[in-house]
């Protein structure tokens, strides 16, 4: 992974401290209002570089239907489908 995301550390510290990132909210599908969407959405990185390909996508439909919020059901609608495709 690329600086900063090399760093778990310091990708949370650049995500925080840098005013160019974008602050939103969602709530997520379990009903928790007032998440930091880029926050949610930094895990995602990590994971998509996952050395298990299968759990690497796994974990990164986790937290992409975390971040997007009330769209969360026609994302993974979008993933089981491609899944299925190359499944």
């Amino acid at each position: 992974m690329p600086a900063p995301f090399d760093d778990d550390r310091a990708a949370w510290q650049r995500l925080q401290a840098d005013s160019r990132v974008p602050r939103t909210t969602v709530t997520t599908p379990e009903g928790i209002e007032n998440c930091s969407q880029q926050a949610l959405a930094l895990p995602a990185i990590r994971a998509a570089a996952h050395a298990d390909p299968l759990a690497g996508a796994v974990d990164t439909v986790y937290f992409a239907t975390l971040v997007s919020g009330p769209q969360h059901r026609s994302l993974r609608a979008a993933a089981r489908t491609e899944l299925n495709r190359h499944g």
